[in-house]
């Protein structure tokens, strides 16, 4: 996945050399123990991994100066789960979810 998004950038700034590139962070997912969360909908995703993802998203934004955004840190709750009032099942963000990051 992140070295697909590294040659997307670089195509981007190939055909594009005057675009402003943005790179957001993976949203995180809940699997807490709550009767709103559908863990067949979550699947196999789990936040461990998707830190280790954005971590070197982060990194890689870095090297080919591009600006990150880190959303992750902004849903997550003291568990590091997906806040259960951002998400509709554990996967997906609701409305109130998109107040909940800084504007740039």
């Amino acid at each position: 996945m992140v070295r697909n998004i590294g040659e997307i950038i670089d195509r981007i700034r190939e055909k594009c050399p005057e675009t402003r590139i943005y790179l957001q962070s993976i949203y995180p997912v809940s699997k807490a123990g709550h009767k709103k969360i559908r863990k067949y909908i979550v699947g196999k995703r789990n936040n461990e991994k998707i830190r280790r993802i954005n971590e070197a998203l982060k990194e890689m934004a870095k090297q080919k100066g591009v600006e990150y955004i880190d959303v992750y840190s902004h849903l997550i709750d003291e568990e590091g789960n997906l806040r259960l009032e951002y998400t509709v099942e554990g996967l997906h963000l609701t409305v109130e979810a998109t107040g909940s990051v800084p504007k740039f």
